[in-house]
């Protein structure tokens, strides 16, 4: 879910798309350098801790933008009212990240 009370990925997208309707990477004009870009500004939203908001990039435009989506009501992924459930606790400690002075 996006957010302890936030939606989860099925409160934005209902179903998938029918399996004539999924082009592939190569067929929906997809550039393996935008894929990169996009794992990328993942890692840095997570390295922040920016949880709660929805980060969408147009490669096209090269325009981001941030967006807090409303949980669905009666969501069947992630209960009845939309909100998140409560996640499972880490089984260790995240590694840490060096910074310049470490190095």
């Amino acid at each position: 879910g996006v957010g302890p009370e936030g939606a989860c990925y099925r409160c934005i997208y209902e179903a998938p798309p029918p399996p004539d309707l999924r082009p592939t990477c190569a067929e929906a004009g997809v550039l393996p350098t935008a894929v990169g870009l996009a794992g990328f500004l993942m890692v840095q939203v997570a390295l922040c801790g920016d949880y709660g908001t929805l980060h969408v990039f147009d490669a096209a435009t090269t325009t981001f933008r941030a967006l807090t989506p409303a949980p669905r009501p009666g969501c069947p992924a992630c209960g009845a009212t939309g909100g998140r459930r409560t996640p499972a606790p880490l089984r260790r400690p995240p590694p840490k990240v060096p910074n310049e002075r470490s190095l």
